[in-house]
């Protein structure tokens, strides 16, 4: 768990409600979720507490789940080449070639920053 003034970095699911609970409004501006089911659980936390999503603080997904777009605000979030990923990962295996591959990710800017 990593927390400095600007940021915290929720990795596993007990961290949202402790990274929102332990915080007050201005402590950060910027709550970065491993994926989008645990940024929408961050999202209740925060308004538990009055600190508005996309307003008072930004958060950003990693996953581009279709709950993302249906979130109030809608999530910033990664999208993931998951199909690009597949052929690239049967490829590597069937030509034996175990070598690193950068497949970059798509940012999804939407209202939560």
């Amino acid at each position: 768990n990593e927390y400095n003034k600007f940021f915290c970095i929720i990795k596993k699911n007990d961290e949202v409600v402790m990274c929102a609970k332990r915080n007050k409004k201005g402590d950060f501006n910027a709550i970065f979720c491993f994926n989008d089911l645990m940024a929408a659980g961050c999202f209740d936390a925060l308004l538990e507490k009055n600190i508005i999503p996309g307003k008072d603080v930004s958060v950003v997904g990693f996953d581009n789940r279709e709950v993302s777009e249906y979130l109030k605000p809608s999530l910033t979030t990664m999208e993931i080449p998951l199909e690009e990923i597949g052929v690239e990962s049967a490829k590597m295996l069937l030509e034996k070639d175990f070598q690193n591959k950068l497949i970059p990710c798509k940012m999804i800017l939407r209202d939560s920053v």
